[in-house]
């Protein structure tokens, strides 16, 4: 079959980098942010994250094709902040919102036996 490897996308063997950025000449205070072995639960959860801030004016997100796990993030912020700092900004609050969901429902299941590591 043509399709690659699903363990491929998900190996740490390479040496591509996680996050890259680029920035946009065409537009004042945008950048992209390139997330390799990503798909759209990551970028979609970033978009909505960073569409929180104030100070963000848009982000968006695009997987280009099904067999790429590569997500594009498209940030653009107002003249006081950027985008950089707006992506900071939204990992931490992703973090610690999901750390704090994480320990309910460790609280809720009864977690003795340790399996949510």
């Amino acid at each position: 079959m043509a399709q690659p490897e699903r363990f491929n996308f998900f190996s740490d063997q390479d040496d591509i980098p996680k996050l890259r950025m680029e920035l946009d000449t065409k537009i004042p205070n945008a950048a992209t942010f390139i997330l390799e072995k990503e798909n759209h639960t990551l970028g979609n959860i970033m978009k909505i994250q960073l569409m929180k801030d104030p100070a963000v004016l848009f982000a968006g997100y695009q997987v280009a094709h099904p067999l790429e796990y590569r997500v594009k993030i498209k940030v653009q912020t107002d003249d006081d902040h950027t985008p950089v700092d707006a992506m900071r900004k939204a990992i931490h609050q992703l973090q610690n919102t999901l750390g704090t969901m994480k320990a309910r429902f460790k609280v809720d299941e009864g977690d003795e036996e340790g399996w949510l590591q």
